[in-house]
């Protein structure tokens, strides 16, 4: 459903349009549907990117491990991985296993 659409359905009105200036003027409804509206626009530019296929792994990438793992066996595969693919952010959270359930 089209923005416009969602918008008109709601039985409030948001704002008041000036059609010879195309100035938008919000009422206290509107005001209070910003927050929403610039999260649907966060979350529309998110689905774009993860469903263009850029040929790249691109964007956040949290892995959880256990400290010791962490420590013995992921130095070189995330260094590897980092050289390899840049435009990936990369966040590494250590803790017990109990812990790393709860972050997720």
């Amino acid at each position: 459903m089209p923005a416009a659409s969602a918008v008109s359905t709601m039985p409030v009105p948001f704002g008041t349009w000036t059609s010879r200036s195309s100035i938008v003027t919000l009422t206290s409804s509107g005001t209070q549907l910003l927050p929403y509206a610039a999260q649907v626009g966060q979350l529309l530019s998110e689905a774009r990117r993860a469903v263009a296929d850029e040929g790249q792994p691109s964007g956040p990438l949290v892995i959880g491990s256990l400290e010791t793992t962490a420590a013995l066996r992921l130095p070189e595969t995330l260094a590897n991985f980092t050289a390899q693919y840049s435009a990936v952010d990369v966040t590494l959270r250590t803790g017990t296993t109990q812990s790393l359930i709860k972050m997720s």
